[in-house]
């Protein structure tokens, strides 16, 4: 039973560093992000991209399942 420790921890132990060398995935273009839209449109109280819908207050809904996004616009103008 030892032996088969010692083996695990070996072979997890040598397989971390081999981990922490993959490449890092690429982060999403800024146009994906719809949080950054109002940074951009500070004039905009509440925008969608017709998945998610952000308020001006910082707080974002939660896309459904199976929603494709489309084009950010803004709902709500300020006034």
């Amino acid at each position: 039973m030892r032996a088969l420790t010692l083996a695990a921890m070996i072979l997890f132990g040598l397989a971390k560093p081999a981990l922490c060398d993959s490449p890092k995935p690429e982060p999403l273009p800024e146009s994906l992000v719809i949080q950054a839209y109002g940074e951009k449109n500070p004039d905009c109280q509440e925008w969608s991209d017709g998945c998610v819908t952000c308020l001006r207050a910082g707080k974002c809904s939660t896309p459904g399942i199976a929603c494709q996004p489309t084009e950010t616009l803004c709902k709500k103008p300020a006034k």
